[in-house]
């Protein structure tokens, strides 16, 4: 027996695990261990490793924790309210106090508190990325993985590669392929799922000689077809003896017509169906003579010639035995060869999958990595102790990975879970992991949370009522049902004059009547008509509670119960949907919780079909289907008319037209915007309170127009919705179905997805259906072998494997009802029926009166001891199951339910409709640049474009190539040096990439060459590009500045900026520029030549170089390729200042230190003023300031484009 957990006193040493069934405060453990951990223990937050298994769990993990220090801090400050507090809390601030004063643990706590951003919560894949990452060498991985969802088109490519290999050049193994229907995609389908399955055992198919097994099949058959006409005879003599039951007449003849075709066509090898070959097989001596009639001797050689065709259908067998293995075989070659890609792809690739991380973790800590006790040491000096939520769904690997990296380290490692509700299987995760874990665990750290925090007492007691029945509640041994006591002690649930008792579980018997046949054996009602009766039902039940709750007559405590207090729990997205019909025929809106991808539903039908008909018009069965569907729900008696209304008609497809015409032009999302438009659809789906379509609409919309962006054709639109809604694997992000608002909608939850919420009253209406528990058909399972888990194709199950399949299966949607029972607060209605699979219903398994039986005997007791009573049986095990408890806990109802609806309080006097939204101005956002604002012509716009997307670093004069000046030869040979976009980005280039604090050094050589190489200039320039840099270096920014002298940590190379600008017009700049420039006059001259339209968005550019030196002056600084001539004396001041004007260099200037003074004034580094200087590379020497144009701006006259921004 477990012992109870107290977290302020565990031991923290070795392995530890804590149960934590249903409603017992999980969680708050947790919380109250990390918060232990903090203040007790005195390690820091980022030393606690805590790992949970989904995004949305680590979520809520990291709140709680933060939450639960905030807590104790207040607590010590006695700032916590009292209801905040608890025993627990109270406890732990009591422990910290006898070590340390109440400064100390404040201190403490503020420090774990500010620093909890770097706590280590975790997903396991995110773990398992933290350490890949941290400890890349150690693993012997790349250092900068990425995570990827597994590729299916990589998978395909890889099987595809096998297949041209190995099946393509082989007529006999495509000849298999082909008859069973075998292709690359169908298997990865199938199986790709297991590929990146870690430590996967594979069971192998049998050996086969094929050769010898066809040469019997060759010989057998000859034998038939040389001797078929005394095969015929003998048997037509042998017949009148024959028992005719066995051996029909016209079956016979039938089968002697087919094998005498076969034999008069064809000289080979003949391929015959499953049943001709059971009739040939009955022809064997042994059963020719069991099947003689009374008193009949048969003649030997007669019965001889004719076994002749049962040795036919024996070869036959043992050939199409053989040719299953071998395609067996071929299936599994296959997936061993993909693989054995992925892990090839992996060695190469930085992108890895979920199952790739895990199994790059489990390979470096196993005994193959040379590094792993290494390895093995850092993590668990990283981290010092480790909690591990919701353990039962682990897999081995995983539960390897922690046992490694911290028990066998000797750190305390915490697992936290519930074998109950280990739901998971289809997922991976291995209840056998947990079953291990606990087997590792010592009894005395073996724990047991006991207090339900859930639901009240009543409710407990009668779901562990349910479970009672049995030694083996959950079939598998390890796994028992401890005995949990509520807090609260009554239920919320009440009448208002609260003289009713409300039962904690209502069990409803769905059969009104049990029929019985002309034999007297009971009728097994029809499984669909149930569904139909068991959702009406349930709607008719909500309506009438949900009245109640309206009229006052049942409340929830002291309010009135509400639609959004009910949840309705299913297995399957298909009952979902019939929930929420039925309970929208009764009035009732309901909203769909799951992980349902909106390509599953109805409404991407409907889309898909809108699609084809808008492409091809003329295809009037396609709007058919589209106006009698979800989207317009047209009658019959309208589609009929439609089809004698040959106008009515010919406008649809008009309008089909000009939506293609819309799709054509602005794309789908317009074009499904304006068909909305024109045929009402929204307002119609919203007055038939439809949200749920219109939703599914517009997040499909949204879905294609971003799929559009890659896709070249309508038609290559319309084929990726259509593989979309084909797809068979889970949903991403993106696609998941979106929520309505739920706050006061009835809840339609899939049971898997339920798990972790809950809800005041739960109906379950389809928990007696046992298709779910018995659905073990698929052509491939995995099943738990030891301490390794088996990849088995369904033809090699054995009859034990079936039997351990069955039993798997029974026991996880044993633990899957148990989820979807707990999450009722305080009333849970389940539904009652027998039907064909009753004996493999979860239910059957606890009510079947056998405490020690196995799984075996109870299917024995409902499938054949009471098959010809199997409803009344049931129904009295139900009754026997409930008859020794109180009405407080159980109430057992049967009979019709009235059809009940739910109307409005308040009904609008004026019909539903959309609003109308008064339409508000669209205001374009602007994106340009100074390349494009110093432009004149604006036919040139494009052009100018393309040249910045080619030299982003160069203006146009920059770009642009003046004729050569060959009057004067040209005085040093940076002056001599190419000119145009290439030497124009060389230059840049070159100084963009070298240190200038330091004159240029042989390493800087070797980069000026490479550089050099790439713009396709030759060596002998690399003498130049140093004298450049060395006279880069010592250029004069001011009398004490020059560039070597600036910080390097106070410098910014290509500082790139997005500068938002609001009417950024002309008017104003030439005004600036006239009045406050401080500009020569020949650049106001200029600027009164600009001519751009008003700027309201964004300016981007890159500044080459921002720096601040000793001093505190900030310069900005620009490089500038331009020729002005070919001696040094062209670089005058008075020169530059013409091209400064010339090419607007002054609006480049003046928007350079705008985005400066904005970057400084956001860190509150504003200085008084900014010095600009652009340097005229060519013109540069050590002997004058020719070649550096200067510009100092007061940052008090940048203010007005400071405070708007300020403001923005």
């Amino acid at each position: 027996m477990n012992q109870a957990l107290n977290p302020i006193t565990m031991p923290l040493h070795g392995s530890s695990l804590i149960e934590a069934s249903a409603g017992t405060g999980k969680t708050f453990n947790i919380a109250a261990l990390f918060a232990r951990l903090v203040l007790l223990e005195r390690l820091p937050v980022d030393a606690i490793l805590v790992v949970t298994f989904t995004k949305a769990a680590t979520a809520e993990l990291k709140t709680r924790l933060r939450t639960r220090l905030n807590q104790a801090l207040a607590l010590l400050q006695n700032n916590l309210p009292p209801q905040q507090n608890d025993p627990v809390l109270q406890q732990l601030i009591d422990s910290a106090r006898t070590t340390d004063d109440d400064a100390s643990l404040i201190l403490r706590l503020q420090a774990a508190i500010t620093q909890f951003d770097r706590a280590a919560v975790y997903t396991i894949h995110g773990f398992c990325q933290r350490v890949l990452t941290d400890y890349a060498f150690l693993c012997q991985t790349p250092f900068d993985t990425e995570t990827i969802d597994t590729d299916p088109e990589l998978l395909c490519r890889f099987a595809e590669d096998f297949w041209r290999q190995q099946v393509s050049n082989n007529n006999h193994m495509a000849t298999l392929a082909v008859a069973n229907k075998l292709t690359p995609a169908r298997l990865m389908q199938e199986i790709g799922q297991y590929c990146g399955v870690a430590d996967l055992q594979i069971r192998q198919p049998p050996a086969v000689d094929i050769a010898a097994i066809n040469a019997n099949w060759q010989q057998a058959w000859q034998t038939v077809c040389t001797h078929f006409s005394s095969i015929y005879d003998a048997f037509w003599q042998l017949y009148p003896q024959l028992n005719g039951k066995s051996y029909a007449q016209k079956s016979y003849q039938q089968l002697f017509s087919e094998l005498q075709q076969a034999v008069d066509n064809s000289d080979s090898c003949q391929t015959f169906s499953a049943t001709t070959l059971e009739k040939c097989t009955k022809l064997a001596a042994t059963q020719l003579h069991e099947k003689t009639k009374k008193n009949q001797i048969l003649n030997d050689e007669l019965v001889t010639k004719v076994a002749l065709l049962a040795e036919l259908a024996e070869a036959a067998g043992a050939m199409q035995t053989a040719e299953n293995n071998m395609v067996l075989q071929l299936q599994l070659d296959c997936f061993n060869y993909v693989r054995q890609c992925l892990r090839k792809h992996r060695r190469n690739s930085h992108q890895r999958s979920y199952d790739d991380l895990l199994a790059d973790v489990g390979m470096a800590l196993s005994a193959d990595n040379p590094m792993a006790e290494n390895l093995a040491a850092a993590l668990a000096q990283t981290w010092q102790i480790a909690l591990v939520d919701e353990c039962q769904d682990t897999d081995p690997l995983q539960y390897r990975i922690f046992k490694t990296a911290f028990a066998a380290q000797n750190r305390p490692l915490i697992m936290v879970g519930d074998p109950k509700q280990a739901i998971y299987r289809f997922r991976g995760a291995d209840i056998h992991a947990y079953l291990r874990a606990a087997a590792d665990t010592p009894p005395q750290q073996r724990y047991t949370l006991t207090t339900n925090y859930r639901s009240h007492q009543a409710l407990v007691q009668a779901i562990g009522h349910l479970f009672s029945g049995k030694q083996l509640p959950f079939i598998i041994e390890g796994i028992d049902y401890p005995p949990v006591q509520a807090q609260a002690t009554d239920n919320r649930l009440h009448t208002s004059q609260n003289d009713n008792v409300m039962p904690a579980v209502v069990v409803r018997w769905l059969p009104e009547q049990i029929e019985v046949n002309d034999k007297g054996e009971e009728i097994i009602p029809n499984k669909d008509s149930l569904r139909v009766r068991a959702a009406e039902c349930c709607a008719y039940e909500i309506a009438t509670m949900i009245n109640q709750g309206m009229r006052g007559e049942l409340q929830l405590d002291k309010q009135p119960l509400q639609a959004g207090d009910i949840a309705v729990l299913v297995h399957s997205h298909n009952e979902g949907s019939m929930i929420a019909s039925a309970l929208k025929r009764c009035g009732i809106m309901s909203v769909s919780l799951g992980s349902q991808s909106v390509f599953a539903s109805t409404e991407a039908q409907a889309v898909m079909a809108l699609l084809r008909f808008w492409l091809q018009p003329q295809r009037t069965e396609t709007l058919r289907f589209i106006l009698g569907g979800v989207l317009f729900c047209w009658t019959a008696a309208q589609l009929a008319e439609l089809n004698q209304n040959e106008n009515t008609l010919s406008e649809w497809i008009q309008l089909a037209l000009k939506t293609r015409e819309q799709w054509q032009q602005y794309g789908i999302y317009t074009a499904m915007h304006w068909f909305a438009g024109q045929t009402n659809m929204e307002a119609r789906l919203l007055s038939q309170r439809n949200e749920r379509s219109l939703t599914n609409l517009w997040q499909l919309a949204e879905l294609l127009a971003e799929a559009e962006q890659t896709l070249p054709t309508a038609n290559a639109l319309l084929d990726w919705l259509s593989s979309a809604i084909s797809d068979r694997h889970p949903a991403n992000e993106n696609s998941l179905l979106r929520l309505e608002s739920d706050e006061a909608l009835v809840k339609i939850v899939t049971m898997h997805a339920s798990k972790g919420l809950e809800y005041p009253v739960v109906f379950c209406p389809f928990v007696w259906d046992g298709k779910k528990a018995a659905k073990n058909q698929e052509r491939w399972q995995r099943l738990h072998q030891q301490d390794n888990v088996e990849l088995i194709a369904h033809a090699l199950l054995s009859d034990s494997d079936k039997e351990e399949l069955a039993r798997e299966s029974m026991a996880e949607n044993l633990r899957l009802y148990y989820v979807a029972f707990t999450r009722a607060r305080e009333q849970l209605i389940l539904y009652a029926a027998a039907c064909n699979s009753t004996a493999t219903n979860p239910m059957s398994w606890l009510l079947d009166g056998q405490p020690d039986g196995t799984l075996e005997e109870s299917q024995v007791f409902w499938q054949q001891t009471h098959k010809k009573h199997l409803p009344s049986t049931l129904r009295a095990a139900w009754q026997t199951c409930l008859a020794s408890c109180s009405p407080a806990l159980f109430h057992w109802c049967e009979g019709s339910v009235a059809p009940t609806s739910v109307r409005p309080q308040n009904a609008p006097n004026q019909p539903y409709r959309a609003l109308t939204l008064t339409a508000r101005p669209f205001h374009a956002i602007r994106y340009t640049s100074f390349t494009s604002l110093s432009r004149h012509d604006y036919r040139h716009y494009e052009h100018s474009l393309e040249e910045e997307k080619m030299a982003p670093a160069l203006d146009h004069a920059e770009v642009q190539v003046q004729p050569l000046d060959t009057s004067t030869e040209a005085e040093t040979a940076l002056l001599a040096f190419e000119r145009g976009i290439n030497a124009g980005l060389c230059l840049h280039a070159i100084l963009e990439q070298t240190e200038l604090s330091l004159p240029a050094s042989a390493a800087d050589q070797e980069q000026i060459l490479a550089c050099l190489a790439r713009y396709g200039f030759d060596n002998e320039h690399g003498r130049t590009m140093q004298e450049l840099i060395d006279s880069v270096h010592q250029c004069p920014l001011s009398a004490h500045t020059t560039i070597a002298s600036l910080p390097v940590q106070q410098r910014i190379s290509e500082m790139n900026f997005m500068l938002h600008v609001a009417d950024f017009n002309i008017k104003d700049l030439q005004q600036w520029f006239a009045q406050v420039s401080g500009l020569p006059e020949c650049c106001i001259q200029a600027a009164q030549e600009l001519d751009f339209t008003t700027v309201n968005g964004f300016i981007n550019g890159a500044i080459d170089l921002l720096g601040e030196d000793i001093h505190g002056q900030v310069y900005v600084i620009d490089y500038k390729s331009n020729h002005l001539g070919n001696r040094l004396a062209d670089y005058t001041q008075e020169n530059m200042d013409a091209a400064i004007a010339k090419h607007h260099y002054y609006l480049q200037a003046l928007i350079y230190s705008i985005a400066c003074a904005r970057f400084l004034h956001s860190r509150q580094q504003l200085p008084a003023s900014i010095s600009v200087r652009y340097l005229f590379l060519r013109g540069l020497n050590p002997h004058n300031d020719n070649g550096i144009w200067k510009w100092d701006i007061d940052t008090s006259n940048l203010m007005p484009w400071l405070v708007e921004h300020d403001k923005a």
